[in-house]
């Protein structure tokens, strides 16, 4: 009799789940977990097209040549991802511009389209007025196309002399870190814009 006292405890104890038990069990949860999160974040990327591909791979490579202090590499994509971004602000708002101009001239349009309020694409969400507004608020009276402007000359005096000049490494981080904001506001007032349309 004692034992299958004996037994029983011993069998009870040993369906308790031990530390390691836990921690395996916690383990794969958390794999299967980020499994299933890296497959829906293939899904995802799986939907995008051509240019949205191209897009995703930018600005990754653009944190991850940040992150190296790959500065130079890393102004470079900011630029051309702002420029892109750019060039779709305007096909959104109706806004002309010519096929090589640059993200100067092109900042300038927006500017002067929304300062001079000559939007003239039809918004299903808001008024063309209230449009104008939010544009002018979030776009030009916060600064961020006078910022992305000043930030493109620096960028363009970091290229165009890099082999003339002396530029304080710190200068290139810096530089390239503000550019990183400014691109990162911009896409998301960007995509704010979508859902306001």
């Amino acid at each position: 009799m004692v034992f299958i006292q004996k037994y029983k405890i011993y069998m009870q104890e040993r369906r308790k789940p031990s530390l390691l038990h836990i921690s395996r069990h916690r383990t794969q949860l958390i794999c299967n977990l980020m499994i299933t999160y890296m497959k829906g974040k293939y899904k995802r990327i799986a939907r995008l097209d051509e240019k949205g591909k191209r897009f995703e791979f930018l600005v990754s490579r653009l944190d991850e040549s940040k992150n190296n202090g790959y500065y130079i590499e890393a102004m470079a994509i900011t630029y051309a991802l702002m420029e892109e971004r750019t060039y779709s602000l305007l096909d959104k708002l109706g806004i002309s511009y010519r096929n090589k101009d640059k993200l100067y001239q092109c900042l300038e349009y927006f500017k002067k389209n929304i300062i001079d309020r000559q939007l003239t694409l039809t918004p299903t969400k808001m008024s063309i007025d209230e449009l104008t507004d939010w544009l002018k608020v979030e776009f030009i009276d916060s600064g961020l196309v006078d910022n992305i402007q000043l930030w493109r000359e620096k960028r363009n005096g970091v290229i165009h002399d890099l082999a003339k000049t002396t530029i304080e490494y710190s200068d290139l981080e810096e530089t390239c870190n503000s550019g990183s904001e400014y691109f990162r506001k911009y896409t998301a007032y960007i995509m704010k814009l979508k859902k306001v349309i």
